[in-house]
């Protein structure tokens, strides 16, 4: 019985120590896998934000060609307002050099019509 005391305290702290190595050993792999899905996350996350930084890229070239296009028109319809002003200026002297001739031959209708008996 003094024998089989230190056998069963010895058999006791082997399963112990096996039943530690095995959680040990479990809680390895599950470490192993979290890290896996973990890097696997991270490569899907780097992905993903490569290509919204060359959505981005695209659409800033996008953006900038619109905002060329957009002064360009800008500088084309000045100069059609330009190009407006001075036919109305020009239309306004020849309307008014018009008028004039026209009170002038109104008053020269008058003076001959005032000379026929």
């Amino acid at each position: 019985m003094k024998k089989l005391i230190p056998t069963a305290g010895l058999l006791i702290v082997l399963i112990g120590v096996t039943i530690t190595a095995g959680c040990e050993e479990k809680v390895q792999i599950v470490s192993d896998r979290h890290a896996r899905l973990v890097g696997d996350e991270n490569l899907q996350l780097r992905k993903q934000l490569n290509a919204r930084d060359r959505e981005v890229e695209q659409l800033n070239g996008r953006l900038e060609k619109c905002e060329k296009s957009l002064a360009t028109v800008g500088q084309k319809a000045g100069e059609v307002s330009i190009a407006i002003m001075e036919k109305f200026t020009e239309q306004g002297t020849v309307t008014e050099a018009l008028s004039n001739e026209n009170a002038s031959l109104k008053e020269r209708i008058k003076e001959l019509e005032a000379r026929q008996p």
